[in-house]
């Protein structure tokens, strides 16, 4: 399959893209680069926007959905992130992937973009891009888009509840870890998942500070109106942002169930990779498990997660420190929130209880697929 990109512009040993001034000498539309954080409503943004299309673009903002870059399951630009991380000699099935080097995949997006005459804006959207690029992987990225206008548009919310959203979503996606040794892993000097100065100051040393917005996420709200406040959304029907929502987190009990049943099903290395196969099964038995699981968990059960009470505490002194790094560079002021975690003795015991419970009535349904993922590791061991 020939470039969609003449081939004078690519550099044949690189992969990097040149004098695409010349080629979008018709129009150069401002790129604007949504890249999360995770756990901010970015999947209901970016369902909004493919509902929206249509209206973004009559006012100017291209989503581009017609090309190698964007993920019709996900719908968003994750293949686009996966592009840049090809050479990792191990698969993220986490991240959906066009399978195509990022030459093919930056091409195919630039050919959707030359296409849309009417376009002033493009707007790409992928959270991976925070949690997954290093320096390296920014920098190459603003080097193919260097012809470009390029925004920065990222979106933090309060440390706590977005780390045992987080805990909630590692559960779900098959790990291991109790609370406290997630949150001991997230807490490492090398992770920047919740160290929210490191990952803003990695894209503006190389967009800039002035091409960076930084922006709060507002518990009460929704990111849609946040976003759209910002100009992200032009022309699009707000009232209908409800229909988009996605905001549903599992109690305590109920995802110390889940890491219970990983312990069962899941590799002892929790960064494992499995095969494919049993990884497709294993995650449609987990999901057909917690559904079960959460039919049957109490309404009163708590939304926290147990930590010990030095664990939270090193966390509140992170959250402290960026606070104030918002508050000068930014002017943001970052509410500290009420805790949502656990910590004595009673009501870890409570929650272990619970969970006991919720595996002792599993349906037969659940209990089917836990016995297939069973079989699956056992064969696979």
């Amino acid at each position: 399959m020939q470039d969609p990109l003449p081939r004078q512009y690519l550099n044949s040993s690189t992969g990097d893209l040149k004098g695409m001034s010349s080629y979008y000498r018709h129009t150069r539309p401002k790129i604007i680069f949504h890249i999360g954080l995770e756990k901010t409503g970015t999947t209901s943004f970016q369902s909004f926007c493919v509902g929206n299309r249509a209206r973004l673009l009559e006012n100017g903002l291209l989503y581009p959905t017609k090309n190698l870059a964007y993920s019709r399951s996900s719908g968003n630009h994750t293949p686009l992130v996966a592009s840049y991380l090809s050479s990792n000699n191990w698969p993220d099935y986490s991240m959906t992937s066009s399978w195509r080097d990022r030459r093919s995949v930056l091409s195919s997006l630039l050919e959707e973009i030359a296409g849309t005459k009417s376009a002033r804006a493009v707007l790409i959207s992928a959270e991976h891009f925070s949690s997954r690029f290093y320096a390296a992987d920014v920098r190459r990225l603003a080097s193919d888009f260097g012809n470009f206008d390029c925004e920065i548009v990222v979106v933090l919310r309060t440390h706590e509840v977005r780390a045992f959203s987080a805990y909630s979503s590692t559960i779900r996606a098959g790990r291991r870890l109790t609370a406290d040794q997630f949150l001991d892993e997230l807490l490492l000097p090398a992770n920047w998942y919740v160290r929210y100065r490191e990952t803003v100051e990695r894209w503006e040393k190389v967009f800039g500070k002035s091409n960076t917005k930084v922006l709060l996420f507002e518990e009460s709200g929704n990111v849609i109106e946040t976003l759209a406040r910002c100009g992200l959304t032009p022309g699009a029907n707000l009232g209908s942002a409800s229909r988009y929502f996605m905001n549903f987190e599992h109690s305590a009990c109920t995802l110390e169930a889940l890491r219970r049943v990983n312990e069962r099903i899941s590799p002892e290395d929790d960064f494992a990779t499995p095969q494919l196969l049993r990884f497709k099964v294993t995650s449609l038995a987990r999901a057909r498990i917690l559904r079960a699981l959460a039919a049957a968990a109490p309404a009163c059960a708590s939304l926290g997660a147990c930590v010990t009470a030095d664990r939270r505490a090193r966390l509140d002194a992170l959250a402290a420190a960026d606070r104030a790094w918002l508050k000068a560079e930014y002017g943001l002021e970052m509410a500290k929130t009420a805790s949502s975690t656990i910590s004595d003795g009673s009501a870890y015991a409570s929650v272990q209880n619970c969970a006991d419970s919720l595996l002792s009535r599993l349906s037969w349904e659940a209990a089917a697929w836990l016995w297939i993922a069973q079989k699956l590791k056992t064969r696979d061991s």
